[in-house]
Formats: C-alpha cells, structure tokens, sequence
C-alpha cells in the first residue's frame, strides 16, 4: 500500500528526463526535502580503469540547492554503495541495501539505472525512506521505490516494509 502523499513527493523529486541527463537516481527522506543524488560520469562508465564511474552528493533542497559532498559516515553506511563493472555496464549495490543490486547500463543511448520493482525490471528513479528517530542511525519504517516500465514508460512503485527489531528471547528464570 502506498501512503497519501508520497506518490506526489516522488513526482516533485525525480528528476524531468531530457536529453542523456547524468543522474540515474535519487533516494529521498520524509525528514526534509534533501535529497542524495547518484550520476553516471558516462565518459569513465563505458572505460575499464576509471576509478569513479557513479559519484552520490546531496542535493540541498530545504536550504539553497547547492550541492555538498556525502561525509565519510554516509558514505560508509547510509548512501555509500561499491560499483563492479559486468559484461552489460555497471552493478551498483548501496551500502544500506547489498542484497537488491542496481545495474547501470546503456538504455536508448544513455546510462540509465535498472532495479526490479513490483517483481519485474524497471528503469530506477527514486528511492524514498520514511524513518523515525534522529541521530546517526534512525529506524527505518519503511521504504518506497519507483521507477517506470523500460518499454512501456508506465509507472512502477514498491513498498518495502522494514523488518521488525527482533527481540531477545525469553530467559528460563
């Protein structure tokens, strides 16, 4: 089930498509209207050595929309993701989410960002993350992914529930 208001938001947030545009995604947060942004250098994707393919910075919406680089933290845990090249582009899994790769290929003449959403593959767009809490680590309620169909262009939106914390087991005594 999608929640009142978020399909909207995904609409304000992922990007006009135009041209090649270098983003493949965006992962947004309902804590405020920034946003970290994941480009494709298309120039260094298609050449084996280059050592920075996909870059990700915030994109400061709630402030002035100037860019600022992801801290060594976020990098590591949160937004942070590795980038191994295949024989169709790139694989990029986020460091907060190994288990659902992200491939990055080229699609109609531009890099584009592939995951499988709803059970089949899409065209990536946005993830959004709807998390309570503040500090470095808040919980993760749940998860929305949209993205369209590569053939058809019709949207495509997954929610994904966070697992519940698992609690300690009974004691005997």
């Amino acid at each position: 089930m999608i929640l009142p208001g978020v399909p909207l938001l995904a609409a304000l947030l992922i990007a006009p498509p135009g041209g090649c545009p270098g983003e493949l995604f965006r992962i947004a947060r309902n804590t405020n209207a920034n946003v970290v942004v994941y480009e494709v250098d298309a120039a260094s994707a298609g050449r084996t050595g280059d050592s920075e393919p996909v870059r990700a910075s915030w994109l400061m919406l709630a402030e002035d929309g100037r860019r600022v680089v992801l801290n060594p933290l976020e990098r590591m845990f949160a937004y942070g993701f590795e980038v191994r090249r295949s024989s169709s582009g790139l694989r990029l899994e986020l460091s907060a989410d190994p288990s659902r790769e992200i491939e990055i290929r080229e699609h109609h003449g531009c890099f584009r960002a592939f995951r499988r959403i709803a059970g089949q593959e899409a065209l990536l767009q946005l993830i959004f993350v709807d998390a309570r809490g503040s500090g470095p680590v808040p919980s993760v309620r749940f998860v929305v992914v949209f993205g369209s169909d590569p053939v058809t262009g019709v949207g495509l939106s997954e929610q994904i529930v966070a697992p519940a914390p698992s609690l300690p087991a009974p004691s005997d005594g």
